[in-house]
């Protein structure tokens, strides 16, 4: 039988790879655009008015914590890839992000009725 090697032997090349994955996995600083530049956009201030919202209703649906951040990053997400999304689109944005969320982390998710 192989004798197991220890954890701390390979603390050097875990640090290294985590910093590496969490580099891979940044977000864009400038993925939202300033609040004067165009007023049908998302910006900073419309997300942190969603990310409430949504926080509400994960309280209200009694949800794990874990499925108000997968959603948060669904929506981010979305927000890179699509740059020019609508402000009238917002909502429909956060409550499907958090249904998704829902149906990956939950064990039984709100229903949609």
């Amino acid at each position: 039988m192989r004798n197991p090697q220890s954890v701390i032997e390979f603390v050097n090349e875990i640090i290294v790879n985590m910093k590496n994955e969490e580099t891979r996995h940044m977000y864009p600083a400038d993925y939202l655009p300033l609040e004067r530049e165009n007023s049908e956009l998302i910006n900073e201030r419309y997300r942190k008015y969603l990310v409430d919202w949504l926080a509400e209703l994960h309280y209200k649906f009694r949800m794990w914590p874990e499925t108000l951040f997968v959603a948060v990053g669904i929506i981010d997400k979305t927000l890179i890839r699509i740059p020019q999304f609508k402000r009238s689109e917002l909502q429909t944005l956060g409550i499907t992000a958090l249904h998704i969320a829902g149906k990956y982390e939950e064990i039984y998710p709100p229903e949609l009725t």
